[in-house]
């Protein structure tokens, strides 16, 4: 027995030796070091010796901003046991690294603290990796200024230090004039390019407490704060539009290009961020409305905007009750196979005077009213009614894909509403999808999970639409009882002009791909992205590169040919 435990402790010894981490025994009342492995120079960068010497080293070398937490813990560890923390040190060099330290209280037979034993890990590495996947997820990829999710972080530290300090802050809302016009005339890479210097005027225009955030598209969000008057924000408009009054060049080309400001003041205008970026928006258009090309504080009597949103919720109301709604779909490709696997159903309305509306032009009218209670039931029903005519007409079985909004999600009917549908229809539940967006799981987690799983149980597949627009959470995705990702097509066009989209796209794949996620590339439209996308292993591909959305007829033969 006795030479067993020899070659045992042998054993250990050795791998103590040979390790990457290090292992370390210190005495709980004393600090003095009692046993610390080789690798402890490799991560320290100090000689085992020193620490041997000096009892105080182990914490000296703790970053400063660190250490006092590090020593305020103690306690806790000795009531606990154990415990593991991640804090930074300082090389000798200076260089700065993270440890991930396994900690645990050895006591005497009395029951009394006689060792601080533990294994530390270098995890530099992924923190860094871990800090710039949170960067880029609160940065835009193209400009690098604050995207939506890191304003609504300023925006509510503006409130809270308006509150303390009784001072007021702005938010004003730019929209590049006839920007659309520009991108289709010269290109999506020339309005790239103007986008970027864009963003570098409007940097030049502001204070360095201010905040210039990219919103998407042509928009832009200055948030001027703190403020004591309105007076305040007249300098900062008149370098806007000076400096945007001088012509830009652009690949050579000599462009003029003029932006339209809507303004809205706190408290005057707003209590909450979402009240505030309204009536920015709300006095943006009304400039718009006055020849673009400057700007206009939000007044309460600004009713354009408001009259024009109700003559719209209005005609969704009789577009319901006139059955102008109609659905078109667009195949999604599996990049290994080159099958069409499933198609996604997106809704369009057949206007009775403004002709086929896509639906980013009343489908956030319907979210806000409610309307889109019924507008989504309509889809799905129509849906899944489409998908088993397929099949019963003898074409191969597609799964179908329908859009899920949140407040479809928490109204509380949508497992007895897909049950109800499912039942009339007669489609199986393996041939439906739903998809949801990052926004649903922003509200309760645990009752989203809750039905996801319903969802689930009754074989239908669940994946999460659009991500990456802006509330990006890693620490969600893990949690959330999804099958399915799909990759926003603003990142499928960003990443093939930025280097930064392309690597955030590759960590996404490759994160979704190490989740067991199926990966789905919406907005492909060049045969660039395409390959990307087939480089980085992308499972299923979506966009007009391979289909524009179609009608059922236009599907029906399109699954005809591809049987044949």
């Amino acid at each position: 027995m006795a030479s067993v435990r020899r070659v045992a402790e042998k054993r250990l010894g050795s791998i103590l030796e040979t390790i990457d981490n290090v292992v370390w025994s210190i005495s709980a009342d004393t600090y003095e070091t009692l046993y610390l492995n080789p690798a402890a120079e490799r991560v320290y960068g100090r000689s085992a010796i020193n620490f041997y010497e000096d009892p105080q080293l182990f914490l000296n070398i703790v970053h400063q901003e660190d250490r006092q937490w590090v020593t305020e813990v103690l306690p806790e560890l000795i009531e606990k046991g154990s415990m593991t923390l991640q804090y930074r040190i300082v090389r000798p060099d200076g260089e700065i690294r993270w440890l991930e330290d396994r900690m645990a209280v050895a006591r005497n037979a009395k029951g009394e603290p006689e060792r601080f034993d533990g294994v530390a890990t270098d995890i530099t590495e992924r923190m860094e990796h871990e800090t710039q996947l949170n960067y880029l997820a609160n940065h835009d990829a193209l400009t690098d200024l604050p995207n939506r999710n890191l304003l609504d972080d300023r925006i509510l530290q503006a409130i809270a230090q308006a509150h303390r300090g009784r001072h007021k802050f702005g938010l004003l809302l730019l929209d590049i004039d006839r920007f659309k016009n520009i991108n289709d005339g010269y290109g999506h890479i020339f309005g790239d390019e103007l986008l970027l210097t864009v963003a570098a005027q409007l940097h030049k225009s502001v204070r360095e407490s201010d905040t210039v955030a990219r919103l998407g598209g042509d928009e832009f969000v200055i948030l001027l704060s703190p403020l004591n008057s309105h007076e305040e924000i007249y300098p900062v408009v008149r370098r806007l539009l000076n400096n945007f009054s001088l012509p830009f060049t652009i690949q050579g080309t000599e462009l003029y290009s003029t932006i339209s400001i809507g303004i809205a003041v706190f408290p005057a205008d707003g209590n909450d961020m979402e009240t505030l970026l309204k009536n920015a928006d709300i006095a943006m258009y009304r400039t718009k409305e006055m020849g673009r090309n400057g700007f206009q504080f939000f007044e309460p009597d600004m009713s354009v905007h408001a009259t024009e949103r109700l003559e719209l919720e209005n005609a969704l109301r009789r577009a319901i009750e006139r059955e102008e709604f109609v659905i078109y779909y667009q195949p999604q490709t599996n990049v290994k196979s080159g099958k069409i696997t499933s198609v996604e159903a997106l809704i369009r309305w057949q206007h009775p005077k403004e002709g086929l509306l896509s639906p980013d032009r009343f489908l956030k009218i319907a979210e806000e009213t409610g309307l889109i209670i019924p507008i989504g039931a309509w889809v799905l029903k129509t849906a899944c009614t489409q998908a088993k005519a397929w099949q019963d007409a003898g074409m191969p079985s597609h799964r179908v894909s329908v859009n899920i909004s949140a407040k479809q999600f928490w109204e509380g009917q949508l497992v007895k509403t897909v049950k109800r549908v499912l039942n009339e229809t007669g489609l199986s539940a393996e041939d439906l999808e739903l998809e949801i967006t990052e926004t649903v799981f922003l509200r309760d987690i645990d009752e989203t999970i809750r039905t996801i799983h319903e969802l689930r149980a009754m074989g239908i597949i669940v994946s999460m639409d659009d991500f990456g627009t802006g509330y990006s959470s890693l620490t969600y995705l893990r949690q959330l009882p999804i099958e399915k990702l799909k990759i926003d097509g603003s990142f499928i066009h960003d990443m093939t002009t930025t280097t930064r989209s392309s690597v955030l796209l590759t960590q996404i794949i490759q994160l979704a791909h190490a989740m067991k996620l199926e990966v789905v590339a919406e907005g492909v439209e060049t045969e660039k992205e395409y390959n990307f996308l087939v480089e980085n292993k992308c499972d299923v591909v979506q966009g007009f590169y391979f289909h524009k959305p179609l009608t059922p007829d236009e599907i029906g033969h399109l699954l005809e040919n591809k049987q044949s």
